[in-house]
């Protein structure tokens, strides 16, 4: 399901070298928060981030442009279940998108990143409902602080329900 936009993803690490980059420290581009990616500018970075639909904070958080509602959503992994993305909208409403078959998406990896972005994510993100105290299930809704502090959904995922 996982379809890897080549463009998008090569369009993120074009190398240009300084000519003030010894030949020793050229050949290995970073890709840490904040660090120069690829001999990018950080605004040079940040652009070609935004082109392919997502962005990252400074405290290295996610968050991919919504194609439909064009407002951004916030992403992270479930810490419990392999291949499971957690989303939040704007709205508070959260959602999971599951991958099956990997065992980890990477989310400190710009091109893995772009990827998901390209990918078809809005049609496929399922809404988390839950279990009120008066028995009755409604859509699950955090604040960004409970969803950046929430662990994992604690529910048994199996390849057929992602």
């Amino acid at each position: 399901m996982l379809v890897l936009a080549a463009a998008a993803a090569a369009a993120l690490l074009v190398p240009s070298p300084s000519p003030m980059v010894d030949a020793a420290s050229a050949s290995v581009p970073s890709s840490r928060a904040g660090d120069n990616v690829g001999f990018l500018t950080d605004s040079q970075v940040d652009k070609k981030r935004k082109k392919a639909n997502f962005r990252r904070s400074h405290d290295g958080h996610v968050a991919m442009l919504n194609r439909f509602s064009k407002q951004w959503t916030d992403v992270k992994c479930d810490l419990q279940v392999p291949g499971l993305l957690l989303l939040r909208e704007a709205s508070g409403q959260v959602f999971y998108l599951g991958y099956a078959g990997l065992n980890q998406v990477d989310l400190s990896d710009d091109q893995v990143v772009a990827a998901v972005a390209a990918d078809d994510w809005e049609n496929s993100m399922t809404l988390v409902k839950a279990e009120t105290a008066a028995g009755g299930v409604e859509a699950l809704e955090m604040t960004r602080e409970e969803f950046y502090a929430l662990v994992s959904l604690h529910v048994t995922f199996t390849p057929e329900t992602i």
